[in-house]
């Protein structure tokens, strides 16, 4: 009876041991299966902040290029009121010799400023 004992307690032994040998290789493929999405999730809110950076600085371009457009840039029109007179004085043109000849007083006015 004591060899039958002695044989079930290995039996369980063993089996218990095949239970921690299984628990660690569980325990090493979810960390392995963890590892991978980690760098996954790494890597796609990587390219997330990558492209939302891009997008920021093309939604700051196009801001610039659309106040430049509306006549809005300080550099060029330095308040709204210089910018409302430029409306108003285009506005009353009347014909195409009008505005030709605004233009070419503009471009001798800018030629001044510029080539003193």
């Amino acid at each position: 009876m004591s060899e039958d004992l002695t044989q079930q307690w290995l039996s369980e032994i063993q089996a218990l041991k095949q239970q921690v040998t299984d628990a660690i290789a569980q325990r090493h493929e979810a960390w392995e299966s963890a590892e991978k999405w980690r760098k996954l999730y790494n890597t796609e809110s990587e390219q997330r902040r990558s492209d939302s950076q891009l997008l920021q600085q093309e939604i700051a371009t196009l801001k610039a290029e659309l106040h430049k457009i509306k006549g809005i840039d300080e550099t060029i029109l330095p308040d709204a009121d210089t910018n409302t007179a430029i409306h108003t004085e285009v506005a009353q043109i009347e014909s195409l010799q009008e505005l030709r000849v605004k233009l070419v007083a503009i471009t001798k006015e800018r030629d001044r400023f510029y080539l003193r």
